[in-house]
């Protein structure tokens, strides 16, 4: 697969048409997503905000899929940012899990939020954890990738200014971080390939 397949494929594109030219491949991949849970071609980054932490709620335990892979940066809503922090502030920290549902201990500004990530999984309240584990990984994977892409644009923005009024020095450094994040766009595609 080329580079700017996995380009066409990070950023939303459908995931495959396995159906000999007549595009019904795709659809079916994309019904199956969506009966599952979240339709991967989603490109709203909020709405896979909400799925992942919907998850989370669903089955705490998920958050050792996820901790390696995404920190509360990587999330663009304030709300879910928060939300995010808290979570992983009781399971990430080594603190013993609370013996109430963790979402009892969030803020009543955040308990909005609780309900609306908690609608978004109410189809995979039967799910097997196997499955859980799949979706939880395809989330934070995109979520990290979404992040990254938005500040590899804005380095190269930087670099490009840099350059334009002469600033080597200043060039330098963002050079190295563009690089930096290209390598992790890299790893995170291999791993969005491998996961989902």
């Amino acid at each position: 697969m080329g580079q700017g397949e996995l380009e066409a494929r990070g950023r939303g594109a459908s995931e495959g048409d396995t159906s000999g030219g007549d595009g019904r491949g795709a659809e079916n991949q994309q019904r199956e997503a969506r009966v599952s849970g979240l339709d991967k071609t989603e490109r709203d980054k909020l709405k896979w905000e909400d799925y992942l932490l919907g998850l989370l709620l669903l089955n705490p335990t998920l958050s050792e899929h996820v901790c390696g892979i995404i920190n509360d940066g990587d999330f663009a809503g304030t709300d879910t940012r928060e939300l995010y922090r808290i979570f992983n502030a009781m399971y990430q920290r080594g603190s013993s899990p609370l013996p109430q549902p963790w979402e009892t201990t969030v803020p009543a500004a955040l308990q909005e939020t609780i309900g609306r990530v908690r609608k978004c999984v109410e189809t995979r309240l039967a799910a097997d954890l196997g499955s859980l584990v799949k979706e939880v990984k395809q989330c934070a994977f995109r979520l990290k990738r979404s992040r990254l892409l938005q500040s590899e644009t804005e380095l190269r923005f930087l670099l490009r200014e840099a350059e334009e009024v002469g600033d080597a020095a200043a060039g330098r450094p963002l050079l190295r971080q563009v690089d930096m994040v290209t390598r992790e766009l890299r790893t995170i595609d291999s791993a969005i390939r491998l996961h989902g």
